[in-house]
């Protein structure tokens, strides 16, 4: 049945068809290989639940309707439906909340030498990229201590003091946060797109656990050692352990 299904695709779907089976490869290959794998391990069930969740939906959009300017919308509406069950969900409590960030990798069909970063997120979870001469962040803080963010909660009737909304959140984006979405607090994610060039090294994306440890100067010295992306990421845990983080640590 499997293959015949398959047989049809192709048949009746054409390009798109194929899109779709790839799509459905991808999915499957994101639950076996990386959700499956996280809850094994221990990893928090509600945010790999997200993460797994933004990565399927925004990928599935690119590989089946290509890289246009749907495709941010498309970015939009996926951290807001996410948002939303999260929000519904009886297994959320109205105080819990999770910041958020995905990194794609898109080639332009129309020129395979042209490649592209799409890095999106709520909250201060950061994200960077790395060359030979540099580092480049890729995402927004959305923290009480931007200032076109607390006009922003406060033009929606919201309050900021003590640095924070009401004074209880720091973040001005997040998933969740129940009890501060009448306020201004929203999941509308801060989008950045630049091409790939042939001296970036590495792209980072890690919690709060990293970055109170790690600065841009540490990351770009760790960076200098010829090593795998997996190795890297290792150097970078190890390096905020020693350094003292007591916050969680995601990368």
């Amino acid at each position: 049945l499997l293959f015949v299904f398959v047989i049809l695709l192709l048949v009746f779907g054409g390009l798109k068809g194929m899109n779709t089976l790839i799509s459905l490869v991808f999915t499957c290959a994101s639950i076996f290989c990386w959700f499956i794998p996280s809850i094994f391990y221990g990893a928090n069930l509600y945010v790999t639940s997200i993460s797994v969740c933004l990565f399927i939906i925004v990928m599935t959009v690119i590989i089946v309707n290509g890289f246009n300017k749907k495709i941010i919308a498309s970015i939009n509406i996926a951290f807001e439906k996410i948002d939303k069950v999260i929000l519904e969900s009886k297994s959320f409590k109205n105080e819990m909340g999770s910041t958020g960030t995905i990194i794609l990798l898109y080639r332009d069909p129309n020129n395979p030498y042209q490649r592209f970063i799409i890095c999106a997120n709520v909250g201060d979870s950061k994200g960077y990229i790395i060359n030979k001469n540099n580092v480049k962040k890729i995402t927004t803080d959305h923290i009480c201590s931007d200032s076109n963010e607390v006009n922003r909660i406060r033009n929606t009737g919201g309050a900021v003091f003590n640095g924070r909304v009401f004074g209880a959140l720091m973040l001005t984006r997040s998933f969740g946060d129940k009890e501060f979405k009448q306020c201004g607090v929203l999941a509308t994610p801060s989008i950045f797109i630049s091409s790939i060039e042939n001296n970036d090294l590495y792209a980072v994306i890690a919690s709060d656990g990293v970055w109170d440890m790690i600065t841009e100067e540490n990351l770009f010295e760790l960076s200098k050692e010829k090593m795998s992306s997996e190795e890297f990421s290792k150097k970078i845990v190890i390096t905020s352990l020693e350094k003292g983080s007591q916050d969680n640590i995601r990368i």
